[in-house]
């Protein structure tokens, strides 16, 4: 698709230059007919008219086509985009469910580390993503105007500093968790040897 709009725009320029010609053509020939009205009625200008008239229509062609072909890598872009976004989304939520409270026992931390696991393997899934995404801005580089560019690398390095957000909150997260649950497993040894002491004693 970028080669066939590249290769349009590239086709779009040479026929700019024809359009020039064809007005120079234009001028002279109403400079002859002011000169020899009798050239008016001529064939020349006749086959002018019906040439101009072609160039108008494949002028005509060549925009739409462009305006296709440029509209499909957006589109293809903001799927990328979206998709990203939803997945990030969808994950700092999960993550926000993950992290530990002052009253979670261990089934709830057992069941908020499978949950984290969720995440981690979410984060994978947003690494490809990214990929995608900056393949897919990278598409509309030679094609799109300076200003929509920018607009959409600014766009493409929140969503990427929100990504990069979401993976230290991951890290951190995970990082309580497991030590929440080795003070689980700590304070269930401690009750089994306090009551093996206990059962000893008596």
């Amino acid at each position: 698709i970028l080669e066939r709009l590249q290769t349009c725009q590239s086709l779009t320029q040479e026929l700019q230059s024809f359009g020039t010609t064809l007005g120079d053509l234009s001028r002279r020939i109403e400079e002859m007919k002011i000169n020899y009205p009798v050239f008016g009625d001529s064939s020349l200008a006749k086959e002018l008219s019906g040439l101009q008239k072609r160039y108008e229509g494949v002028v005509s062609h060549a925009n739409k086509t462009e305006t296709t072909l440029l509209t499909f890598l957006k589109k293809y872009h903001q799927e990328k985009f979206g998709a990203l976004q939803r997945t990030v989304f969808a994950h700092r939520e999960k993550l926000a469910w993950c992290v530990p409270d002052s009253n979670s026992d261990k089934y709830n931390l057992e069941m908020k580390m499978s949950s984290l696991q969720d995440v981690e393997a979410g984060l994978e899934d947003c690494e490809e993503k990214k990929v995608y995404l900056l393949s897919s801005l990278e598409l509309l580089e030679n094609v799109e105007s300076p200003e929509k560019l920018a607009e959409l690398h600014s766009e493409k390095d929140e969503l990427i500093s929100q990504l990069d957000v979401l993976k230290t909150n991951f890290a951190n997260t995970k990082q309580v968790l497991e030590h929440n649950v080795d003070l689980w497993q700590k304070y269930e040894l401690m009750s089994e040897n306090v009551a093996s002491w206990l059962k000893e004693i008596e």
